[in-house]
C-alpha cells in the first residue's frame, strides 16, 4: 500500500513539474520576430495603419501629399540586443525640371537622416533603440523638400502635390553588433557554392552564376558579407574548398584574402581541388561582422567564355580556433604545472 501511495505521489509531482516547464517555455521564451511589411498598394495592408499626408493607394504605389506624410507603426517586442532597421522602397516625383527630392526622416519627432532621391531605390535607416524598451508606437514622418503638381509643370491636369511614391516599408530585426544587416552565419555551418546551395545568402559582387558544383569568381575581386553568430572575441579559421584557373604559362592563380580590409594571406591556387585555410585573428573578427574579399591576381578569359575567372569555390566553412590568448593561457598553465612538479620532486630528494 505504501509503495502504491509513493508511486501516486511521485506521478503527481512529475505532472506538476511538467506543467511548470511547459508554462515557462510558452510564456517566458524570448520573442521571435519576423519582418513587418507595410505594402502601399490597393491590395496591400497600409489601410490597417494610421497615416496622414498620403493620397489614396494606387495599383502599385501611394503618393505623398504635400510637404509632410506620416505613418504610425505599433512596434513588436524584440530582445534587448536587437534593433529595428527600416527599408523604405520608394521613388521621387522628379520630372526634368526638378531633378531630385530631399526627404527628411523623423521618428517620434527625432531627426534621423536625409535622403536625396533622384530615382527609384530602397532607402534604409534605424529606429531609435529606446522604442523597443518602452513598447512605443513609432511615428515615422517624411518631410518633402519640393512637392509639386504635374499641372504646374504643364505635364497633365493632375493638381496633386506629389513628393514621393511609396511602394513598401519593411521593419527588419537586426543584431546591434550587425548594423549592416549581414546574413547570420552559425560557426561550423557549410556555405555551399552550387546551383542548389546557399552561397547567394552571403555573396555580394564579383561572382558568376552558380553552376552544378561551384561558383566562379568573376573579375579581380569577389566579396562576401556575413555576421558570424557568437564570434566576438574569438579567433576563427576560414577554409575554402575549390580550384583555380590560369594560363598554361602560369603554375597557379594567386588569390589574396582580405577580411575587414585586413590582408591575411596569399594562396597559390592550382587546378587540383584543395582546401585552402587561413586564421582570422580576434581583432579582425571584432563583433562578428565579416567582409571577406578574394583578390584574383590574373583573371583568366577563355576563347569562348568572356568571363574573367579565377577561383572556382565549392564550399566555405568558418570554425573556432584557439587564439593567441588561449594558447598563452594554456602555455602558462602547463609551465606552472611543470614548475610545480619539478619543485615537488626536488623537495622529495
Amino acid at each position: 500500500m505504501t509503495k502504491k501511495k509513493n508511486f501516486i505521489i511521485s506521478g503527481i509531482i512529475f505532472i506538476v513539474l511538467l506543467v511548470c516547464c511547459l508554462f515557462l517555455f510558452v510564456f517566458n521564451k524570448t520573442p521571435v520576430h519576423q519582418d513587418l511589411s507595410i505594402v502601399f498598394t490597393k491590395s496591400g495592408n497600409v489601410s490597417q495603419y494610421k497615416t496622414t499626408g498620403f493620397y489614396s493607394p494606387e495599383d502599385t504605389i501611394t503618393w505623398t501629399k504635400g510637404e509632410e506624410a506620416a505613418i504610425e507603426i505599433p512596434l513588436p517586442e524584440i530582445a534587448e540586443d536587437k534593433f529595428f532597421n527600416v527599408s523604405l522602397e520608394a521613388n521621387p516625383f522628379v520630372p526634368k525640371r526638378l531633378k531630385k527630392q530631399t526627404i527628411s526622416v523623423f521618428v517620434n519627432d527625432e531627426f534621423i537622416k536625409d535622403f536625396v532621391m533622384t530615382g527609384s531605390g530602397i532607402y534604409k535607416f534605424d529606429l531609435p533603440h529606446d522604442l523597443q524598451k518602452l513598447g512605443k508606437v513609432a511615428t515615422i514622418k517624411f518631410k518633402i523638400s519640393n512637392p509639386t503638381s504635374p499641372k504646374s509643370l504643364n505635364l497633365s491636369e493632375d493638381i496633386r502635390k506629389l513628393g514621393m511614391a511609396v511602394k513598401k516599408i519593411v521593419l527588419s530585426e537586426c543584431d546591434k553588433n550587425n548594423p549592416d544587416g549581414f546574413t547570420t552565419y552559425n560557426i561550423g555551418d557549410k556555405i555551399v557554392f552550387s546551383s542548389t546551395g546557399n552561397s547567394r545568402l552571403y555573396t555580394t559582387s564579383g561572382w558568376s552564376g552558380p553552376e552544378s558544383t561551384h561558383v566562379w569568381t568573376n573579375g579581380t575581386d569577389a566579396y562576401m558579407e556575413l555576421f558570424v553568430k557568437d564570434a566576438a572575441n574569438k579567433t576563427l579559421q576560414l577554409n575554402v574548398f575549390g580550384n583555380g584557373i590560369f594560363p598554361a604559362s602560369e603554375k597557379y592563380q594567386e588569390v589574396t584574402v582580405y577580411v575587414n580590409d585586413t590582408e591575411l594571406t596569399k594562396w597559390n591556387v592550382t587546378h587540383a581541388l584543395t582546401t585552402y585555410g587561413v586564421k582570422i585573428p580576434e581583432d579582425v573578427v571584432g563583433n562578428g561582422a565579416l567582409r571577406i574579399r578574394f583578390h584574383i591576381a590574373k583573371p583568366f578569359v577563355g576563347k569562348t567564355d568572356t568571363r574573367h575567372l579565377g577561383f572556382a569555390v565549392r564550399e566555405i566553412t568558418l570554425s573556432n580556433r584557439f587564439g593567441a590568448k588561449t594558447k598563452g593561457r594554456v602555455a602558462s598553465w602547463l609551465k606552472s604545472k611543470i614548475t610545480k612538479s619539478s619543485d615537488t620532486a626536488a623537495e622529495q630528494k
